[in-house]
């Protein structure tokens, strides 16, 4: 079972020999506050030290697309006349009679949606499709995991993450369509090229931020401890032994020197931390088969 954030505390506070405080969160004590910070620290470190299965999680999403009518005018950003607006920001990207590629919205309301691009062509009550390629990632993304990026409407691999070189390169492409989906993270947004103008089912996994739970059977929704009974996710002697060495070097003590350089360096003890990683989640069998080919020739 999970030890609490003041159990922990107090374990490392007697293995060290300091009187062990009886509460953390809002102690005035300095040793307490010290604790505390360097306990969150050493927390947030570890959960960008290694994919944890314990921070790893599963996110779905369902592109979005709207078909709507309205009248373009050669050389002007507005399409006027709109059937409707509904549901358009600018994560929507236009596709239709007289809008070039690339083209997103700028701004909808009432009966007109303003684009990023003059339109080459002028139309009356055409039909315009609305494809949102910019998605919101999920709460407590820390980082994507590689190569879990599903199109599961197709059973195909998602291609990316794309770098801002290829990005830029296949929205000037000859074509913007082919096999597969690509993407690429940018400001925060999971984006998706092309447009794909239909509603497919996507999947992918990434290592949450969240380390932190309420109790030892929460689901991690912290960041930051903030209270006494809070647990974590991480071993509970790695977290002890690691929270020594993290106090013993804002202190500079003396007892550093059984550390190895590794250790000080790391700021947490290696031997128990490469033990904590290779006991995670088991460790898949080594072939001396040839490796797997692409899904593609």
């Amino acid at each position: 079972m999970a030890q609490t954030l003041l159990q922990i505390c107090q374990q490392a506070s007697r293995e060290m020999g300091i009187t062990a405080p009886a509460t953390i969160i809002s102690n005035t004590d300095l040793y307490a506050v010290q604790l505390l910070n360097l306990f969150n620290g050493l927390g947030q470190d570890l959960a960008r030290e290694y994919d944890w299965q314990g921070l790893t999680r599963e996110h779905s999403f369902s592109t979005e697309f709207y078909q709507y009518t309205g009248d373009s005018t050669l050389g002007s950003t507005s399409l006027t006349n709109m059937s409707s607006i509904a549901s358009l920001d600018t994560t929507f990207i236009i596709e239709g009679t007289g809008v070039p590629e690339d083209t997103f919205v700028s701004s909808a309301a009432v009966t007109t949606v303003v684009m990023t691009r003059e339109a080459t062509a002028t139309s009356t009550t055409s039909t315009y499709t609305f494809s949102k390629v910019q998605y919101s990632l999920p709460s407590g993304f820390d980082r994507l995991i590689d190569r879990t990026q599903w199109d599961k409407s197709e059973n195909w691999p998602m291609f990316g993450p794309k770098t801002p070189q290829q990005w830029q390169w296949l929205k000037v492409g000859v074509t913007a369509s082919g096999l597969g989906v690509w993407y690429r993270v940018i400001r925060n947004l999971f984006q998706i090229f092309p447009a794909l103008g239909s509603e497919n089912f996507m999947r992918f996994e990434y290592v949450s931020a969240f380390w932190g739970a309420t109790s030892a059977s929460a689901t991690p929704t912290l960041s930051t401890l903030t209270a006494d009974t809070d647990t974590n996710v991480f071993p509970d002697r790695l977290m002890v032994t690691g929270l020594k060495l993290r106090f013993r070097m804002a202190r500079n003590d003396s007892a550093l020197q059984t550390h190895s350089k590794e250790d000080i360096q790391a700021g947490f003890p290696m031997r128990l931390l490469n033990i904590a990683k290779a006991n995670d989640a088991g460790s898949p069998d080594l072939t001396m088969m040839a490796r797997p080919g692409s899904v593609l020739m």
